[in-house]
C-alpha cells in the first residue's frame, strides 16, 4: 500500500512540468585556501546574477528555487603576485518542491562543475554563466529528473536492495 501510493507520488511528480522559468539562487561558498579571496568571489556572484536577471528562462530567488548555484574564487598568485583568479562553479537541482527537505544537495549538473582562471572578472563571470546556461537546457534537467524518479522507485520497490 505505501509503495503503490509512493510509486503515485512520484510519477505525479514526473509528469509535472519542469520547463519555463527556473528561479536560481546564486550563493557564495568560502573556501580554505592560503591565498585569501580579495571579494573576487562576491563581484563574480553580483554579475551572475546580474546575468541571470537579464533572461526570461531563470529568475533570482532565494526562498524558492530549483537551481541553486554555488560559486568560490581563489587568487592566483606566482612570485607573490596576483595574477588573476580560479573560480569554479557547481549547481544543484532540486527536482520536485520538496526535495531540499530530504536531499542534503541536489543533484549536480554536470557532475564535474565548472573552472576557470582568467585575470579579468567579467570574463570569469561570463564563463561561468555559460557553462550555467549550457548545462541546465530543459532535457538535461528532465533527464536528470527521470534518473532521480528511477532511483527512489528503486529504494521504494527494492529497499532490500540499498543494504549493505
Amino acid at each position: 500500500m505505501i509503495r503503490n501510493f509512493a510509486i503515485a507520488v512520484l510519477l505525479i511528480a514526473l509528469a509535472s512540468p519542469c520547463f519555463g522559468q527556473k528561479p536560481l539562487r546564486v550563493t557564495v561558498v568560502s573556501g580554505a585556501s592560503s591565498t585569501a579571496d580579495d571579494g573576487t568571489t562576491n563581484s563574480v556572484v553580483s554579475s551572475i546574477k546580474a546575468r541571470v536577471g537579464s533572461t526570461e528562462r531563470y529568475t533570482i530567488d532565494a526562498d524558492s528555487y530549483d537551481l541553486e548555484m554555488g560559486v568560490i574564487c581563489v587568487a592566483t598568485v606566482t612570485d607573490g603576485q596576483t595574477i588573476g583568479h580560479t573560480c569554479s562553479s557547481v549547481v544543484d537541482y532540486y527536482p520536485f518542491a520538496s526535495s531540499k527537505d530530504f536531499l542534503v544537495r541536489g543533484l549536480q549538473i554536470p557532475r564535474d562543475g565548472h573552472i576557470v582562471t582568467s585575470s579579468q572578472t567579467d570574463f570569469i563571470a561570463q564563463s561561468l554563466f555559460e557553462s550555467f546556461v549550457n548545462n541546465t537546457q530543459p532535457s538535461t534537467l528532465q533527464q536528470a529528473k527521470r534518473t532521480f524518479v528511477v532511483a527512489m522507485q528503486q529504494l521504494v520497490l527494492h529497499p532490500e536492495d540499498m543494504a549493505e
